[in-house]
């Protein structure tokens, strides 16, 4: 284990220095920031050193090896000391001695949170199951690509068709630390965590308190940085109430026994959660257990979606949460992305402020563009679309409503606000494409554009459950504000906004659901025109049709049509919390301009904050909040239309970020309102808010005994080939050879997408070398390509090329591939019934155990010099 520790010490020294690298920029781009951005100073600085190296090596300006992550890393460093010298590095340091307990708060909490989540990693360290495989071949395929686009590990002969920035991170950190990728991989769970951590925690300090820190006594900076915990315990430890429910269904509650022994409950049975319908398992427990252990994993599926005629059966729906996700320790892009979502977050809030000072009518986008401000800012936004495209238009969104909201604050409401939107969001989004262009042109999407959800929608219940624990603050603190501004709300316009918006959606998302199943019959009726042209249109308008109708299950557009109104009007409880935070919201908005007004203007002076404590915050957090509804509002009417023909993905990702914005929101609304209310309804509102953050801590403490084995771990190691190196230490040896092998395409048996779960570790050498091979995870593969393609016959070829006997057969696909590496184990004996002859009679082997031969292909017979 000392071996490990020296490790976390590296990748912690580094990410420290890089912080401290970036920390200039942060000071000269982040001034209205309390902290000076601080806190975000280290994802920047892994950011802007890793856009440098990524459009150098795209380039062709430098190799893919760690002289050109350094040569990036000392561009960073000239750009810091020039801003610092622009700045003045007296003004800085003088900055710095004020300020220190804050900056040493910020180091000491990412290295405790950095070092915790590590350890905990430890106690299972395996990349094995969910998307384990996927992310570690990434960055194994990352470290031995030449140049980029980096090669597809599971596609050879192809680029990644996939958002890979966040894994080049995570390769750049292995690489310049000479941490090797399956310990470097359970080390990016901890960093990132702790990275997440830091931006919720520097995030919620600056919306707390004044403009300027400096203006603050050394009471109220204690007591700031004390309060901003809770940014990321709301953020990351905070949990849906899932594992309370559990913990009742494992022990019996709410459940009764009849006569004849059996089990039944109203209850359960009203609740429908999968596997929670069932009678617990005997004997009865406060511990969840669930089945195999993965009791867990039903707190990010708790319901399903049916269509009307239930023809496709249960509709998985995913709605994972930051806790769920770093326990599950997978490196998708939508965690890669977190502490950068927080980045620019913190730059939303700063521009924010800034904006606030500035006289908008006479502020011009075009001169804007002028400023390295706006180029930092599209460089930052921008590199949303690279880690997980899903955030980016999110976050142009929110940084635009950002000025928008401004020129309403400083113009008064006007039409002319929605295009002041439009406008910034075209600019900026324009600009983060262009920047990363070269990403774009090598990228293609499985995405087919947006259907109307009808009959998919989130019963009030299941929302509630999964997002009571931030609701109920946001709620609390939105009715606060309203009864302490009461009379410069304007109700009215709240409600037609509110109106607008959710009505809107409902009806657009039934007249194109109705035109939609009308193209059957309009297209059956073209189909038989003597006309080529109206034939063919009517040919395709069928097509678009049935497919609508294949998404809904087959059933006709009228019963699809009245059937889900009917389902919707029952169930009305998600719609009207989603209206109502609208409505409360757009309401309190104009509060942002009554409070602007003199005193001797304003209809109502008795509230117990002060208008600069309002501007200062409080107009963002209304947005984080708005956000958040709109993004839980979407998908109850219109969904991305993808390779799984259902909303599972929408919801997944834009559950995922509201989780983020709320968990500010309510970490901030919490802390306010122990700071406002007053006598009973303090006394009220601490009983409930802790009840409520204790049954929804309950998750990540049941989880971390699970993890642990109860606190008792069997294994403590950051090596994720561990579970290798013990079951199968023949593919252990393998592969640590073929890591020191030139490199080139390998072949491999050719599995199923998380084929460990059935026993039979398919691409586990393509995942841990870094080699492509011929064809990896089909399904996966369908999903980046958006189609089948690209890997043609591959998969044919492959059983080919272990079965025949033929050498002239075997010779021509190791040509067609390229393939320079034959390996056969014994996951290829289980797969295939291999013909060793053909590769022993012409081919070199050049490595060899009990269980595993690996042959080389001569360059002569595949053709290359």
């Amino acid at each position: 284990m000392t071996a490990y520790v020296l490790d976390f010490l590296k990748w912690a020294g580094f990410v420290v220095l890089l912080g401290i690298i970036a920390f200039p920029i942060s000071f000269r781009f982040l001034p209205k920031l309390r902290d000076k951005g601080y806190s975000v100073a280290k994802a920047l600085g892994l950011l802007l050193w890793g856009f440098i190296y990524w459009l150098l090596v795209s380039l062709h300006l430098a190799p893919n090896e760690i002289g050109g992550a350094l040569f990036a890393l000392l561009i960073i460093l000239g750009a810091s000391i020039w801003f610092g010298t622009r700045l003045g590095w007296k003004e800085i340091w003088s900055w710095v001695k004020t300020h220190w307990r804050t900056l040493l708060v910020v180091d000491v909490l990412f290295l405790l949170a950095f070092a915790i989540w590590t350890l905990l990693r430890s106690t299972n360290p395996d990349i094995l199951y969910t998307e384990k495989p996927m992310e570690l071949a990434f960055v194994n395929s990352i470290m031995r690509s030449p140049t980029f686009p980096p090669n597809d590990p599971w596609l050879s002969g192809y680029a990644i068709s996939y958002y890979y920035f966040g894994y080049l991170f995570i390769a750049m950190l292995c690489r310049v630390t000479a941490v090797v990728s399956e310990v470097g991989y359970n080390l990016s769970v901890g960093l990132w965590f702790s990275l997440t951590a830091l931006g919720a925690y520097g995030l919620l300090y600056n919306l707390l308190g004044k403009k300027s820190a400096d203006m603050e006594s050394r009471e109220e900076s204690t007591r700031g940085r004390f309060s901003a915990l809770f940014g990321p315990l709301f953020v990351l430890l905070v949990s849906n109430l899932e594992a309370f429910l559990e913990m009742l269904h494992s022990k019996g509650i709410f459940w009764t026994q009849t006569a004849s022994g059996e089990w039944t409950s109203k209850f359960w049975a009203w609740l429908n959660i999968p596997e929670l319908v069932n009678p617990p398992n005997l004997p009865l427990t406060w511990l969840p257990r669930g089945l195999n252990g993965w009791w867990w994993w039903r707190a990010s599926r708790l319901w399903q979606d049916f269509d009307i005629l239930k023809a496709r059966g249960p509709l998985e729906v995913i709605h994972e949460f930051p806790a769920f996700t770093y326990f599950l320790a997978d490196l998708h892009p939508h965690v890669l992305a977190m502490p950068f979502v927080l980045l620019i977050l913190a730059v939303g809030l700063n521009l924010y402020r800034t904006f606030s000072e500035w006289k908008i009518k006479e502020f011009r986008i075009l001169g804007w563009l002028k400023t390295p401000e706006f180029w930092l800012l599209a460089i930052i936004v921008g590199s949303l679309g690279f880690l997980n495209t899903w955030n980016f238009p999110i976050y142009v969104a929110l940084i635009s409503a950002v000025f928008a909201l401004t020129c309403y604050e400083q113009l008064g409401w006007q039409w002319r606000r929605l295009w002041d939107l439009l406008r910034f969001a075209i600019v900026l989004g324009v600009a983060g494409a262009l920047i990363y262009l070269p990403f774009y042109l090598s990228f293609s999407s499985q995405a087919g554009g947006f259907l109307p959800s009808m009959e998919f929608f989130t019963e009030g219940k299941y929302y509630w459950i999964h997002f009571l624990p931030l609701l109920f603050p946001i709620f609390v603190w939105l009715i606060w504000q309203m009864k302490v501004h009461w009379a410069e709300i304007k109700f009215w316009s709240g409600f037609l906004f509110s109106s607008a918006i959710v009505f809107g959606l409902w009806v657009i998302s039934y007249l194109l659901g109705g035109l939609l199943g009308s193209t059957v019959s309009i297209g059956s009726a073209l189909q038989q025109s003597n006309s080529t042209f109206w034939s063919g249109l009517g040919a395709k308008l069928l097509i678009l049709g049935n497919a609508y109708l294949g998404v809904h299950g087959g059933a006709s557009p009228g019963l699809i049509f009245w059937g889900s109104l009917r389902e919707r009007i029952l169930s009305p409880f998600i719609w009207i919390t989603i209206f109502l935070i609208l409505w409360f919201v757009w309401s309190l908005f104009h509060v942002l301009i009554a409070e602007k007004l003199p005193a001797s203007q304003r209809k109502f002076v008795g509230s117990s904050l002060s208008s600069d404590d309002f501007h200062n915050s409080k107009g963002f957090v209304l947005l984080l909040i708005l956000l958040g509804g709109g993004l839980t509002l979407f998908p109850e009417f219109f969904f991305l239309r993808d390779g799984f023909a259902d909303r599972m993905n929408t919801i997944f990702k834009f559950y995922f970020e509201t989780w983020v914005v709320w968990g500010l929101a309510a970490a901030f609304t919490t802390i306010s309102l122990l700071k406002s209310l007053r006598k009973a309804w303090l006394a009220t509102f601490s009983a409930l808010i802790v009840i409520i953050l204790s049954l929804s801590l309950l998750y990540p403490i049941f989880f971390a005994a699970t993890e642990t084995n109860k606190f008792k771990p069997t294994v403590m190691t950051l090596d994720g080939l561990h579970y290798l190196e013990e079951g199968s230490p023949d593919d252990y040896a393998a592969i640590q050879f073929l890591k020191k092998v030139p490199s080139g395409t390998m072949v491999e048996a050719v599995g199923g997408s998380y084929s460990y779960s059935n026993g039979v570790d398919y691409e586990r050498i393509s995942t841990h070398t870094g080699l492509p091979t011929v064809l990896g995870w089909t399904g996966h593969e369908l999903q980046w390509r958006g189609g089948v393609e690209e890997m043609g016959s591959r998969e044919s070829d492959v059983k080919m090329l272990y079965e025949t006997s033929s050498w002239l057969q075997a010779e021509s696909i190791l040509k067609q591939y390229q393939i320079r590496y034959v390996y056969v184990g014994d996951v290829e004996r289980f797969t295939y019934r291999v013909v060793m002859d053909k590769f022993s009679a012409n081919l070199p082997v050049i490595f060899s155990n009990t269980t595993v031969t690996i042959y080389e292909v001569p360059a002569s017979i595949l053709g290359t010099p």
